[in-house]
């Protein structure tokens, strides 16, 4: 009958010291579940998410607002926990809001629970996220725990690859076109025993060097061989004397003979 006449916090207070032996201060109590992520007081699940090393927060989905973050959290953005509580996904999310909703509506319906953004820093740098969301309810309201990857170094490595890639293709590409034009003789000519032409497909006769040409990616520069300059020029007098003061045979009727 005594006890029926505490007070609930009397009553409280009594039990704490049974249990105990001191009172729980309110305050410290208090701040022990604010700093306990939503009031859960295991140790051993607050050593995990505010230890961890991978990059945790929680955000209420419907203000968008981050309410948690452990510290590898605060250590890759660069803020301390009371600033970090203050933002908003799209503080850090350079992509506008509304697409950022309506690419979780997407995830919804395909049944992903992965995003890949960029995320700002409290330097202003850049990185690419790959981020792991799973939706939460704590006391009726949805939140969303997030883990997050650093794929920065891993984006340009991929995209270092794809320029490799491109470049081999072209190089690729160019090859298959160079050996498309390229063009090679083979089989039976028929060639003329006395003038040298070859005679085509279409029973035309043509000069070996023009045929050559046309049929093969050679070329041809012209000029005159010994023999045929012999035949052309080898009696005139000024032919004559200029092989005589290079020290060559001035026999040019042999020769000319021979060659005919």
């Amino acid at each position: 009958m005594k006890d029926c006449n505490k007070t609930k916090k009397e009553l409280e207070t009594s039990m704490n010291k049974k249990r105990t032996g001191r009172v729980l201060d309110v305050e410290t109590k208090t701040q022990m579940d604010k700093d306990a992520f939503f009031g859960i007081n295991s140790e051993a699940f607050q050593r995990m998410y505010k230890d961890h090393g991978a990059v945790m927060y929680i955000v209420n989905l419907e203000t968008f607002r981050i309410v948690d973050a452990n510290k590898s959290a605060l250590k890759f953005y660069g803020y301390d926990i009371d600033i970090m509580r203050t933002k908003r996904i799209p503080d850090i999310n350079i992509t506008p809001e509304e697409e950022i909703r309506a690419e979780i509506n997407r995830a919804v319906m395909e049944g992903r629970s992965y995003y890949v953004y960029q995320h700002q820093l409290a330097n202003g740098e850049i990185r690419d996220v790959e981020i792991y969301a799973n939706p939460i309810f704590i006391k009726d309201k949805e939140y969303s725990f997030s883990i997050l990857h650093d794929i920065t170094d891993r984006r340009i490595a991929e995209e270092k690859l794809k320029q490799k890639e491109k470049e081999r293709e072209r190089l690729i590409e160019e090859l298959q076109e160079a050996l498309a034009e390229v063009k090679i003789l083979s089989g039976l000519f028929p060639i003329c025993a006395s003038c040298k032409k070859i005679r085509d497909d279409k029973g035309y006769w043509n000069q070996i060097d023009s045929y050559i040409q046309e049929h093969s990616e050679a070329k041809f520069s012209h000029g005159l061989c010994p023999e045929c300059t012999d035949g052309l020029y080898g009696k005139q007098d000024w032919y004559i004397k200029m092989k005589k003061q290079k020290g060559i045979n001035t026999n040019v009727d042999k020769d000319c003979r021979q060659h005919k």
